[in-house]
């Protein structure tokens, strides 16, 4: 794509922008020109089409990333719904999306205000600048340790000293304007890290991210494969029909993941289209299984089948842990924001991305934990329509005495199969955007201060993105116990996307303050202050201790 200088590239994140379109064009111009321009026409229109605008992507298109990113919980939800009751549970998800979104919030805070430092110290480079306030700001956008600064001194580590007066590089009669996501600069989890809360802290901030990535991915291949050998057996053993399903799943993932994301677009697009036309088929058959005669279900008639309490506080810390691993996707928030072309946008896009899963996942777990109850409610739910024939067919006796279901119809067959298999392919398009991620970060992370990643070969970040999703493949391959996977993976999910971004949020504002500049940004709202960030801070310790202590006293569970 670099070869064709027709073409217009964004560096930073690979997206190809659509040419702008032709006026006029004759049949002697297109017949003379080479089948790979055409071809070239053909995408960009494409591209135009999706969404992929010139030097970025729009603001549906990052939604729709962000939907499929956050809206994997939507399975396991209906159990933790069925046992922790309607109305606490209900209360329960409400307070895990508020605090997504609080803490997405305070990553694209953080994000702007590291752009601002970037720019400011340019500005103070370009205009040779010698205040102690330039010299302040350098310093801290070269990343030097902030956790070395010292109040009462205002001397940092490197020497540099930071001004008791608030020297600001505006007029003393000038508002400075909100910061926001700036094109030229892109900062990922572990920079951000570095540049707020000092090297010490982001390594362990970038172990807990990596488990819990290396995780979440893991979860991904267990799924498909397990899923897979037990709908559609190749051999009649089912670990061999379960690593040949790893094996395609690697063979399928593994390209995906070293791709750019603006490839991805198309993918994304029809497997959101696909979740949701589960999602209404998973509502609808269960509304007219409620309202029918017949069961449609042949383990399951419907209400009744084990009383779905309102209350039940034993199980909520099972709901909270599921919660918070199934929307958790601060990780892919500063990607995401450097590819998408309108920034200002970006707060909009996270409200709408975490209001549209808080209502559709609140419907089906509602919908779907009172329709089968606790008792009979799968812990992934879709598994239920293994069992669905929408009240056709009729059961028969063989001579063992067990019950078969006959005469089935083609729609009830295809609805229940749809259902049971979809989730396992929905992996195929999340388990990608998750490792692009990974890899972005474990790059950060290697070149630290040496190098930008945006400067890396793409030899390099290749190498990092098969890191970033080559691992937990093999290990998927030994281990496919979701629990065990979630056990490890749950609780570095709330250190990693809870505790480090109320303390970005935090000391990013610290950061600003005592170099003089304004902390303001254009992705403000009333969960910005402090006692905010400090409040989500100390109930997440507390939810780690609270999970670790409910999980050891049930292991059953």
């Amino acid at each position: 794509a670099t070869d064709n200088p027709s073409r217009s590239v964004n560096r930073r994140s690979g997206l190809v922008a659509a040419r702008p379109a032709k006026s006029r064009m004759s049949m002697r111009d297109v017949t003379s020109r080479d089948t790979k321009e055409v071809v070239q026409d053909i995408q960009d229109t494409v591209n135009a089409a999706i969404g992929i605008m010139d030097d970025g992507l729009s603001s549906p298109l990052a939604s729709a990333l962000f939907v499929n990113l956050i809206s994997i919980g939507y399975l396991s939800l209906p159990w933790a719904f069925a046992h922790a009751g309607t109305i606490l549970s209900t209360i329960g998800f409400a307070l895990v999306m508020l605090q997504t979104f609080i803490t997405a919030q305070y990553v694209l805070e953080a994000c702007a205000r590291s752009h601002a430092l970037a720019e400011a110290s340019e500005k103070m480079v370009t205009q040779e600048l010698h205040s102690s306030t330039a010299q302040a700001v350098l310093e801290l956008a070269q990343r030097y340790d902030l956790d070395n600064l010292d109040d009462s001194s205002h001397h940092t580590k490197a020497g540099g000293q930071i001004p008791e007066a608030r020297d600001t590089f505006v007029e003393d009669d000038e508002t400075p304007e909100p910061y926001k996501i700036g094109q030229r600069f892109k900062s990922e989890m572990p920079e951000l890290c570095r540049l707020f809360l000092g090297r010490r802290i982001s390594l362990f901030f970038l172990t807990t991210i990596s488990l819990d990535l290396y995780g979440l991915t893991w979860s991904y291949a267990a799924i498909f494969a397990s899923g897979l050998a037990d709908r559609f057996p190749i051999k009649s053993d089912f670990r061999l029909d379960y690593a040949i399903y790893i094996v395609i799943f690697a063979g399928i993932v593994v390209p995906l993941s070293c791709m750019q994301l603006s490839d991805h677009i198309f993918i994304q697009l029809v497997f959101l289209a696909g979740r949701l036309v589960m999602f209404l088929l998973m509502i609808s058959t269960v509304a007219a299984a409620w309202v029918s005669d017949v069961p449609h279900f042949d383990e399951y008639t419907g209400p009744g089948t084990g009383n779905v309490p309102l209350f039940y506080f034993p199980s909520l810390y099972l709901l909270v842990q599921i919660s918070i691993f199934s929307t958790a996707y601060q990780f892919a928030v500063p990607g995401i924001s450097d590819a998408v072309k309108i920034k200002d946008s970006m707060l909009k896009i996270v409200v709408f991305a975490c209001g549209y899963v808080f209502a559709t996942v609140l419907i089906c777990s509602s919908v779907l934990s009172t329709f089968f109850g606790p008792e009979t409610i799968e812990t992934s739910s879709n598994l239920n329509w293994g069992s669905y024939h929408g009240g056709t067919g009729s059961l028969v006796e063989d001579e063992d005495g067990e019950f078969t279901r006959t005469g089935v119809a083609a729609w009830a067959k295809f609805v229940g199969g749809y259902i049971v298999v979809f989730p396992a392919l929905d992996s195929l398009a999340v388990f990608p955007l998750c490792t692009i991620s990974l890899g972005e970060i474990l790059l950060d992370a290697w070149n630290g201060e040496a190098a930008s990643s945006t400067e890396v070969g793409w030899k390099k970040r290749t190498a990092f993105r098969l890191l970033g999703c080559c691992p937990q493949i093999v290990g998927a391959a030994f281990v496919s116990d979701l629990g065990v996977i979630a056990n490890y993976a749950g609780l570095a999910t709330v250190l990693s996307y809870t505790v480090c971004p109320t303390l970005l949020s935090i000391y990013s504002k610290k950061a600003l303050d005592n170099v003089g500049l304004s902390a303001v940004t254009h992705y403000q709202t009333p969960f910005s202050r402090d006692w905010v960030a400090w409040m989500i801070f100390v109930v997440a310790i507390a939810v780690v201790m609270w999970v670790i202590v409910s999980s050891a006293m049930e292991p059953s569970s």
